[in-house]
């Protein structure tokens, strides 16, 4: 026995032309629409003695709404765009389809788009077609169907198109994100003064040295580890005053003992060296004028530095 698929357009005497032109035992399977399919079965019994053909003609009414062998679980075809190109005085229009899935295993053949003007096929490794020659103006309807190797076919939601218009595609849908309420948290970085550095005294050089001694070097240290990068350091060397009025290179090497080893202590400390004599007293002697005494020797042979904080 051989079943045979006859387009769903066919009317049912092309069905039964179509079946007298087939052997003996050869049925003809005849869609009209999702809602009832005609299946025409020819039987000849071989045992029949007289030799008369018998004939069966069933109609098989099928629900609409079910899922039986006729019409398998499958998604639908779907249009997903039509692109209209002029072409002389007609249109040419590119439809762009989307084949029809289905949860088993069965094979698409192909997907056909038909109109009232013209139909095009759709192979199942390619996605679209193009129907030529359709005139601007027209309104034309688009039906899509994905056929199965397995005789079965799965019909796609029909689209209305003006040819001339801008090209149509299909909406997507829109989906509705809810967004939780967003919490800013802003830091604020408060920079807290930095303490003063009171000037430092450095202990005396002895006669005739300006090389550091272990107690000076302690004394910078703990100077050091309050400074930082970009700190300015004034180092002043002391010494008594001469009738030349002249600074001796011994003091001023004394000054630049003192920085130099701050500078290495901390990187990037602008230090500036320097050498003065020790200041003098005014002291004022009854009602007589002010009168310049030597001052005191606290300073003699010492540096002090002051320190200045970046900016």
């Amino acid at each position: 026995m051989q079943i045979k698929e006859v387009p769903s357009n066919t009317s049912i005497s092309k069905c039964l032309t179509r079946f007298e032109r087939y052997r003996f035992g050869t049925v003809a399977f005849c869609p009209r629409s999702w809602a009832y399919t005609v299946i025409v079965i020819r039987l000849s019994p071989k045992m029949a003695l007289s030799g008369v053909m018998l004939s069966l003609f069933v109609a098989l009414q099928v629900p609409a709404s079910s899922s039986s062998a006729l019409k398998s679980t499958a998604n639908a075809p779907k249009i997903s765009a039509i692109i209209s190109s002029k072409s002389g005085s007609t249109y040419n229009l590119r439809v762009n389809v989307q084949h029809g899935g289905r949860v088993g295993n069965s094979s698409v053949t192909s997907t056909r788009v038909s109109t009232s003007f013209k139909s095009c096929i759709v192979p199942r490794d390619r996605s679209s077609c193009l129907l030529r020659g359709a005139q601007k103006g027209r309104t034309l309807k688009f039906s899509v169907v994905t056929r199965f190797k397995s005789a079965t076919s799965s019909e796609g939601k029909k689209v209305s198109y003006r040819v001339g218009d801008k090209d149509w595609k299909a909406s997507t849908p829109s989906t509705t994100t809810t967004t939780p309420p967003s919490t800013t948290t802003t830091s604020t970085t408060t920079t807290l003064p930095r303490a003063v550095i009171p000037s430092l005294t450095v202990n005396a050089f002895d006669n005739s040295s300006y090389a550091l001694s272990a107690a000076q070097k302690l004394q910078l240290n703990k100077l050091g580890a309050r400074l930082q990068a970009g700190d300015s350091v004034s180092c002043v060397a002391y010494q008594e005053s001469n009738a030349l009025n002249l600074l001796s290179r011994l003091t001023v090497k004394r000054s630049q003992s003192v920085c130099t080893y701050l500078s290495t202590r901390v990187r990037g400390l602008l230090v500036t060296p320097s050498a003065q004599f020790v200041p003098s007293a005014q002291v004022q002697i009854s009602t007589a004028k002010p009168m310049q005494v030597r001052s005191s020797s606290t300073l003699l042979r010492k540096v002090v530095v002051t320190t200045k904080p970046r900016p």
